[in-house]
């Protein structure tokens, strides 16, 4: 089974164990100040118990009778939403989009800079930082943000589903990605969580089994490129370690993990 095959079953497997990363919104302190992304229809912003600085970047808010919420993901991870509820899937961005639908979560699911409305009154919701997802987004960014320093028209066509043969790279290069990448709590619990994508990146273009690099050089080919851009996917991924903005990306979605994973007023340290 590949890695994003496996992740519906990992994350079920996790809620089941009842594993940490749980928050379960709460109400407000009364005439609270709210956020300017909570819409007219969801007045009410709703707090976290024992929210760090990272976790204050999701935003939830509900209305007035408490029968729906809207979640606003600014946080660096990817969560998902427990319960047996429904949910009103609000647009995406073009590679939060191409992200969704290349992996697979038991759970609705509420990418990093992504939106959903939640059908159900807060009491009936926990949402839940999913740590497989979170990396695997953190990979498909940086992957295809690789292809756009290449050509930006490659990485549109990654993004899209009949996007030909950067989109197989893309797809085939994420699953053996995440592979490799090892135990994601492991990798989000650290504070260099870019180095060990970088690393698991390296080893997935090494890997002759998985197709990656040779669908990483036939995407360059079929797009035309100049002969000095077609580059293989280990030089391409050699610089992510120093790669800064990647970097600040990992490290924020390790944050966010540690905050909700640690026992209250007892942090993780870094390691």
């Amino acid at each position: 089974m590949s890695a994003l095959g496996s992740v519906a079953v990992i994350a079920a497997a996790v809620a089941v164990l009842g594993l940490p990363a749980l928050l379960s919104p709460t109400p407000g302190e009364p005439g609270g100040i709210r956020d300017p992304e909570c819409a007219a229809a969801f007045p009410e912003q709703l707090d976290f118990p024992a929210q760090g600085d990272a976790i204050a970047r999701l935003v939830v808010c509900t209305n007035e009778a408490h029968t729906a919420m809207f979640v606003l993901n600014r946080t660096r991870a990817v969560w998902t939403v427990l319960g047996n509820v429904s949910v009103f899937r609000t647009p995406m961005s073009s590679a939060n989009a191409s992200f969704a639908s290349v992996v697979s979560s038991a759970e609705p699911m509420i990418p990093s800079g992504g939106t959903l409305v939640v059908l159900a009154s807060p009491d009936q919701v926990v949402l839940r930082l999913d740590p497989r997802l979170t990396v695997a987004q953190l990979a498909h960014d940086q992957l295809t943000s690789t292809l756009g320093s290449a050509s930006n028209e490659l990485m549109w066509a990654a993004f899209r589903p009949d996007g030909g043969s950067a989109r197989h790279a893309l797809v085939s290069c994420l699953d053996a990605l995440v592979d490799r990448a090892g135990d994601p709590d492991t990798l989000l619990r650290t504070s260099r969580a870019s180095a060990g994508i970088a690393e698991a990146a390296a080893a997935a273009a090494a890997a002759s089994w998985s197709g990656c690099g040779a669908n990483w050089l036939a995407a360059k080919l079929d797009a035309g490129l100049y002969p000095g851009k077609i580059t293989s996917l280990a030089y391409d991924v050699s610089d992510w370690d120093s790669n800064a903005m990647f970097e600040i990306r990992s490290n924020a979605a390790s944050v966010a993990y540690r905050e909700v994973s640690a026992p209250e007023g007892h942090p993780l340290p870094d390691s």
